[in-house]
């Protein structure tokens, strides 16, 4: 896993190893890095890359990565959640996604400490951001087929595409998107798990796609 910052070359780096998973805030420039707590199973930039939000134990925290002081937000517990950070004064709790089971969107105000619930009992949930257009793509699933709709900030639907792909593989720069589309899919793929477990690795198709005009380009 590597999530990187919004405004400089640092990255969170995550990986898997015999006793739980190891997460880091690396910075190329000095060839540095500074290891999260132990047990962190979630983490995200906030959208101005000066903090990092993490899950832990049930707990949510904040380090600022300037004086690397930390302050523990809230606790939710029993949750398995990744955690996304769009709007700067909220945070979002979104279950690790599955078809098998329903799954939650969840909105933490860091001002009144406030959940808003932005979606509820929904398989297969995904969401992706995009910092700078302040634009989503939202996964559902529907038992072997899904539904892949353009949000904005606020969890809007903006509009309902006409394929499926993972939100992971698009972009949005002003006005425009681009999507790598499975060129097919195998018979009863569940979305999003076949993906998440590597069961489904076929080739993909590159579209450009006008969100003004409607126009769809086909690049490779």
């Amino acid at each position: 896993i590597l999530i990187q910052n919004p405004s400089t070359t640092q990255a969170i780096f995550g990986f898997d190893e015999i006793t739980g998973r190891f997460w880091a805030v690396l910075n190329p420039e000095n060839n540095s890095w500074i290891r999260l707590p132990p047990g962190v199973e979630s983490a995200a930039w906030s959208p101005d890359g000066t903090r990092i939000v993490y899950y832990k134990d049930g707990d949510i925290s904040i380090r600022n990565i300037i004086n690397q002081k930390e302050n523990k937000i809230t606790s939710i517990m029993g949750l398995d959640i990744n955690l996304l950070w769009q709007k700067t004064d909220f945070i979002d709790l979104i279950g690790k996604p599955t078809s098998q089971a329903p799954n939650s969107w969840l909105r933490l105000n860091l001002n009144s400490k406030n959940i808003e619930i932005k979606r509820d009992n929904i398989a297969g949930l995904m969401i992706n951001w995009y910092g700078k257009e302040k634009l989503g793509l939202e996964l559902r699933s529907d038992n072997f087929s899904g539904n892949l709709n353009i949000i904005n900030e606020d969890g809007d639907v903006l509009q309902s595409l006409s394929f499926l792909t993972m939100p992971q593989k698009c972009g949005f720069g002003k006005n425009i998107m681009v999507c790598a589309i499975p060129r097919e899919t195998k018979p009863r793929m569940q979305w999003p798990d076949d993906y998440l477990k590597n069961g489904f690795l076929g080739r993909d198709d590159v579209y450009r796609f006008d969100l003004i005009s409607g126009e769809v380009t086909a690049i490779w």
